[in-house]
């Protein structure tokens, strides 16, 4: 056993000669995995002239605490919630968000059909 240095926090610790263990424990592996993601970012940022800030969340907005009137549909489908899914669009009689999945599903493909009573099958040999 040889005693080595963490390449993260500078402590001694014990490894066997033939392990290419180079950290004393898995937080500080995954700290230095965290070093090198966060350095290779930067690095990428830089090279295509983008900021090195990280990006920001968005601020969801406060709920009102007032009474009012309803909104209508039309007012209500105007107002996106910051959370929901990118992947919608409104529906043209009520204005109301429908999915993607939604429009792309077409009726016929959500009912199932029932065999007919008779088969469709024509036999190969001849029936006397």
């Amino acid at each position: 056993m040889g005693a080595r240095v963490c390449l993260v926090c500078d402590g001694p610790f014990e490894a066997l000669k033939t392990t290419r263990q180079i950290y004393c424990s898995p937080a500080c592996r995954k700290d230095a995995e965290r070093r090198r993601d966060q350095a290779r970012d930067e690095d990428r940022m830089r090279r295509l002239g983008e900021t090195t800030s990280l990006p920001s969340w968005p601020e969801l907005p406060a709920p009102s605490q007032t009474l009012c009137r309803p909104l209508s549909r039309q007012q209500a489908a105007a107002e996106r919630d910051p959370l929901e899914p990118t992947a919608t669009r409104n529906c043209a009689h009520c204005h109301q968000p429908v999915t993607i999945v939604g429009l792309l599903a077409i009726p016929e493909a959500a009912r199932t059909s029932l065999p007919a009573a008779s088969p469709d099958i024509v036999p190969l040999r001849r029936t006397q």
